[in-house]
């Protein structure tokens, strides 16, 4: 198979904007689950499958990617409690 030629840049950003999903995917279930609501925990649950299974076999292959792995996580989780938090103060 030939080796494909990936911008650096296209590849940090892919794995930043996976990870900020896995994680935001993560709250959202927990929050889901806690509320008992299982085809809305089961929706999240899938997310964090195939979104994660993405962002794991990026950073195996270069373990650099795990800064913008890390930055994404914290970023999906703020975002996720965030909207959360924003949306019972109404």
């Amino acid at each position: 198979m030939a080796e494909v030629a990936v911008n650096p840049i296209a590849t940090w950003t892919g794995v930043f904007l996976a990870t900020l999903f896995v994680d935001f995917a993560w709250s959202a279930y927990m929050m889901a689950a806690a509320e008992r609501k299982p085809h809305k925990a089961a929706f999240w649950s899938v997310a964090i499958v195939l979104l994660g299974a993405f962002s794991f076999l990026s950073y195996v292959e270069n373990r650099w990617l795990l800064i913008p792995a890390a930055a994404g996580g914290y970023m999906g989780t703020w975002l996720a409690v965030w909207r959360e938090k924003r949306k019972a103060a109404q």
